[in-house]
């Protein structure tokens, strides 16, 4: 029979030489290519198996970090409102303290007040001492005095600077006693002017008529008081 002859009952020879008949499948194809088929047909499914497995851990993921991130959210804003509500009742309480304060500055001024006028009805001709301040008089031959505190302590004492002037035409014979008071009103030093305490050299201790003098002279204070009043007597 001839080596070309192609009708349907001649028998299948192989390609090439080296081919045997058995390599061939009935559709034709080699069975090396069937297999490879049939091997990634059956990939195919399990590779879509894990990019879905993928797709779920990943979703997975995401929706646990939004999960802790509404919870963190959740927290952060009530422990927020806490402190909100704790600086309001802060708030609310020094508002509460201001105003009892205001009250009581208010009483305390009023108490002041009292006691002044008490101290000052009790003894007339009163004052109240204010340091390094020049303090008008005008009484009698009494023109001004001034006040300034030294030392500390047991050695703590009010220095006092009084200007003298006779306005008169006869002579005056000075009688000055200086009084301090504490805020009860109680005695706390004395001191009487006198011609050696002047700051300038006095032959008399009279003052001639039109003569001015100053005096200059210190006030023991007794231990532990302040004095804040202070009385001017004139014989």
């Amino acid at each position: 029979m001839p080596a070309n002859d192609t009708s349907p009952d001649a028998p299948v020879t192989p390609s090439s030489p080296l081919e045997p008949l058995s390599a061939r499948v009935p559709d034709g194809r080699p069975r090396g290519s069937a297999r490879i088929a049939r091997r990634r047909a059956a990939h195919r499914p399990r590779s879509k198996a894990r990019q879905i497995l993928h797709l779920r851990v990943a979703v997975g993921g995401l929706l646990i970090l939004l999960l802790g991130v509404a919870t963190s959210t959740i927290l952060v804003t009530a422990k927020l409102n806490k402190v909100e509500a704790e600086l309001l009742a802060v708030d609310s309480a020094l508002r509460g303290t201001a105003r009892k304060l205001q009250a009581a500055e208010l009483m305390l001024a009023q108490r002041e007040h009292e006691l002044v006028s008490l101290v000052e009805n009790r003894l007339p001709g009163m004052q109240p001492l204010e340091l390094n301040k020049l303090l008008e008089i005008d009484r009698d031959y009494v023109v001004n005095i001034s006040f300034s505190e030294s030392g500390v302590g047991e050695s703590k004492r009010i220095e006092y600077r009084a200007m003298l002037r006779n306005d008169g035409t006869g002579m005056v014979l000075p009688r000055v006693t200086v009084f301090l008071f504490d805020e009860h009103g109680l005695q706390v030093g004395e001191e009487r002017l006198d011609k050696m305490d002047a700051t300038t050299d006095a032959l008399i201790e009279e003052l001639r008529p039109g003569e001015s003098r100053s005096y200059h002279e210190t006030i023991a204070v007794k231990r532990g008081a302040t004095p804040v009043y202070f009385l001017i007597h004139i014989d």
